[in-house]
């Protein structure tokens, strides 16, 4: 339990306080993010304009995970509309893997915010001929997306599941019952402005 209530408070407040620069120093909102019981923070790294972290579930390794959790902040950077990142995102992604497909962006207020979501498809990842070859794995993977547009601030967050290859998202080996849990888990990721 301990190490839970750290992990919410890491990912509650790492993003803008702890990992931040000087200038961040006393934040003006913050991304909450409560991760998956049994999940611990992997990697965070931070630089001047941005903070990634990622969390996969215990006994999983970066390398090697069946989930994952990534959160990229771009600090300063509330310039950017979810749904030109999401455009953006999407040819770059194709240039880099034909095989690739995206469901529709949908365009929503996020407690206030404006944000965006859509899911990503990767039939197999040895079919991605541009990604790095310790990269290429014969998984398939699908990931689902949500950009939200902070006060100051543009947060990324995804959601991956990797398993056997498959043609059609809807025939791979993802349980079903997880879809319903990342639906939980994205609805309670949300900007709150500093209080």
């Amino acid at each position: 339990m301990r190490r839970r209530a750290t992990t919410i408070a890491l990912c509650t407040v790492m993003l803008l306080a702890i990992c931040a620069p000087p200038t961040f120093a006393l934040p003006d909102e913050y991304l909450f993010c409560d991760p998956p019981r049994g999940w611990d923070i992997a990697t965070s790294k931070a630089t001047a304009k941005t903070a990634f972290v990622e969390i996969i579930p215990d006994g999983e390794k970066t390398n090697r995970w069946s989930q994952i959790i990534t959160i990229q902040t771009f600090f300063g950077r509330s310039d950017i509309l979810p749904s030109q990142w999401c455009e953006g995102f999407q040819a770059q992604m194709r240039e880099a893997c034909s095989s690739l497909s995206f469901s529709k962006v949908t365009i929503f207020r996020d407690n206030g915010f404006s944000a965006a979501r859509m899911m990503m498809h990767c039939p197999d990842l040895t079919d991605c001929e541009r990604i790095p070859e310790n990269l290429r794995k014969h998984k398939g993977e699908i990931t689902y997306i949500k950009v939200i547009r902070g006060l100051n601030h543009f947060y990324v967050i995804q959601r991956a599941w990797r398993g056997e290859p498959f043609e059609d998202p809807s025939a791979s080996e993802m349980p079903k019952r997880l879809m319903m849990e990342w639906m939980k888990f994205f609805e309670g990721v949300q900007v709150h402005p500093a209080k």
